[in-house]
């Protein structure tokens, strides 16, 4: 059987649709929210496709790591309905500013029918996506038009999956229950679907939004001339656009800057010196590491210093003495960070790097270097493309954190090849950079103090990543490649001991993360009693950020969102108290408040309910829940009488 035609026909559906509407060959195309462990995608939509999803690569929609139009085409398949109510703006802008030709838009909108089928439907299978659905708010179809039109794009709409066919299956499938084998019944209704036979009673709106930019070639993809939308009665309209000079697709984000290796000036504007730190215990991988900077360095001025981390090897020593580089010996053996930072004190530049001896460089990779790092008087450190040693494989795009606890650290594209992911070759945002190689700014590199020397190999890099972030400063990925080995050069331990040193480095960093945390969150307090609740949101955040397990950063956030009546993101930092402390009386409380105030009754008595089931002595809870029942009286005394009354 073929398995194109065994998957779920909800998916089979919509990625057949959107398969249909992309034309040309090796096309390089972005899936915002797909999953980069889906390959039954390549079945529909035969091109290199990258995937961006926080739950796998912690990449955010609203603030994409790319550089202004990477991709051929940007897609977004039921993804939109997900994203927070004040985000889809911001979301939708992101998709056109990565795709170079169109976007590809889809997702069931607020129409009444389908708003009530979802709701229909999970009163019966309790399927968690549709209560989010329902908990977000469906997207509104008049004003996602309304922000394409802002930036003057046209566009064209399409249906996709019937209404009763979706639901058909989704009840189907929900109340199976392993009676029966599915994937018989999903290759006949799939065999049976034809993308034209889309009607408008559909589940999903598809919309093809286009970059119209008379300058750029369109290549292999054929583009629409006059783009469309779908009336009531299955006519076509012609949706009028024009496009600015100075529109949205002219914008450059200052997260996405583009710096092209084939485009970059073989010297920056500014020629101050750069220190080339590389700590190291042998003369292995050394001398080819140093021979391959000097001859793809065409930088003028730059300095290496060689720190030798306690060896006394002597074939490491008789070269030391021969090189015509600066040379650093230290008594003895101190391990990356120490080593790095007595280099650092040493180093005479404006830059200082950080680089593994078993390395290698490619052409012109320090001036792409500098030139990211100049992109912006607020970017403290960068770090390039590391492939594997004599391959086309990625070590490292630059790291991401897990969005709720940054003990999860996750190298962006670690083993995909070079060629399938050309965005690759831009500068973006990065949340932290491996320590094999970075490049500081020195002033930025001297704020935080250097390395911290408790580490022995391990977490030095994310942490002071933190600590830059904590001062303001960003961290960015640039357009550079070097090569790296991975050998273990640096120390003298046994793998006993180093494995010791590595628990030891984990516990540290853990206990460093709580301090962290705790100062982030003073500073929120501070900012929250003065009213400054923009502020205050941000560093409630980075605390949540640094220590996903706080349960009063949690509680004071959602008492901010509230203030300025964010009453979603409200009810969605107390729901995360309560997951994380179910005996919190008080967060009940309060979750039955912000329901109430947004016409929840029963969700608001339940709330309370628990409350006072947790601390019986709840006054306030105890007057809430007996505001509701007296509420509740009225409006039944209303309904005896005939009136009218909103419920």
């Amino acid at each position: 059987m073929n398995d194109k035609y065994s998957i779920n026909p909800d998916t089979f559906r919509r990625w057949m649709k959107v398969g249909s509407l992309i034309e040309g060959e090796d096309l390089n195309i972005l899936d915002v929210g797909g999953s980069p462990n889906n390959d039954a995608i390549k079945l529909f939509i035969p091109h290199r496709i990258t995937a961006a999803n926080p739950q796998y690569n912690n990449i955010c929609g609203t603030s994409l790591p790319f550089a202004d139009e990477s991709f051929d085409i940007t897609i977004s398949i039921d993804t939109l309905e997900h994203v927070p109510g004040a985000e889809r703006e911001l979301f939708i802008k992101e998709l056109v500013r990565t795709a170079r030709t169109k976007v590809i838009l889809a997702c069931p909108f607020d129409d009444p029918l389908v708003s009530e089928m979802e709701k229909a439907i999970y009163a019966i299978t309790k399927n968690p996506f549709l209560e989010e659905h329902i908990k977000c708010g469906l997207p509104s179809l008049p004003q996602t038009l309304d922000i394409i039109e802002a930036m003057g794009l046209s566009y064209t709409i399409h249906n996709n999956d019937p209404l009763i066919a979706w639901a058909s299956w989704i009840l189907l499938h929900q109340t199976n229950m392993g009676r029966f084998n599915l994937s018989e019944v999903n290759y006949l209704l799939n065999q049976a679907y034809d993308v034209e036979e889309d009607h408008e009673m559909s589940y999903r709106k598809i919309i093809e939004v286009f970059k119209e930019n008379p300058e750029k070639s369109m290549g292999t993809f054929n583009a629409v001339e006059t783009p469309s939308s779908t009336l009531s009665n299955g006519q076509q309209e012609t949706v009028a656009a024009t496009t600015s000079g100075d529109g949205f697709c002219e914008e450059k984000p200052p997260h996405s800057t583009n710096i092209h290796r084939e485009t970059c000036p073989s010297t920056p504007a500014t020629k101050g010196m750069v220190s080339i730190v590389i700590p190291t215990i042998t003369i292995s991988y050394l001398a080819e590491c140093i021979q391959s900077i000097e001859k793809n360095t065409p930088y003028p001025n730059y300095e290496i210093i060689i720190v030798n981390d306690g060896s006394s090897e002597p074939e490491f020593m008789d070269y030391l003495a021969s090189t015509g580089h600066r040379v650093l010996n230290l008594p003895k053996n101190v391990g990356f960070a120490r080593a790095n930072n007595e280099g650092f004190k040493v180093a005479k530049g404006d830059y200082i790097m950080t680089l593994n001896a078993d390395t290698l460089v490619r052409e012109n990779w320090l001036t792409i270097m500098i030139n990211t790092l100049e992109s912006s008087e607020d970017v403290a450190a960068v770090g390039p493309t590391v492939l594997r040693a004599g391959t086309h494989v990625i070590e490292t795009g630059g790291c991401f954190l897990d969005k709720d606890n940054v003990r999860m650290v996750t190298s962006f594209l670690m083993g995909k090849t070079l060629q399938d992911y050309p965005q690759i070759s831009t500068m973006y945002r990065v949340d932290t950079i491996g320590g094999v190689c970075i490049l500081f700014r020195r002033r930025a590199l001297f704020e935080v103090g250097l390395f911290d020397g408790n580490y022995v190999n391990g977490w030095e890099d994310v942490d002071i990543c933190l600590s830059l972030r904590d001062k303001g400063y960003k961290i960015y990925h640039a357009p550079s490649i070097i090569e790296h080995y991975g050998s273990f050069t640096r120390n003298k331990f046994s793998r006993e001991e180093y494995s010791k040193k590595t628990e030891g480095n984990t516990r540290y960093f853990y206990k460093k993360l709580k301090i962290r945390a705790l100062k982030l969150f003073n500073v929120a307090e501070q900012l929250a009693q003065k009213n400054l609740y923009n502020e205050a949101i941000k560093y409630y955040l980075m605390a949540i950020e640094t220590d996903g397990f706080m349960v009063g950063a949690y509680y004071n956030l959602a008492i901010v969102y509230h203030n300025i009546d964010q009453k979603d993101a409200a009810i969605r930092c107390f729901e995360k108290v309560v997951d994380l402390e179910p005996q919190n009386a008080l967060a009940y409380n309060n979750l039955g408040v912000l329901s109430f105030s947004k016409g929840l009754r029963k969700k608001a008595e339940d709330y309370f309910n628990k409350a006072l089931s947790l601390d019986a002595g709840h006054e306030e809870a105890k007057r809430n829940l007996m505001k509701l029942h007296l509420q509740k009286i009225g409006i039944q005394k209303k309904d005896e009488r005939g009136e009218t009354s909103d419920r």
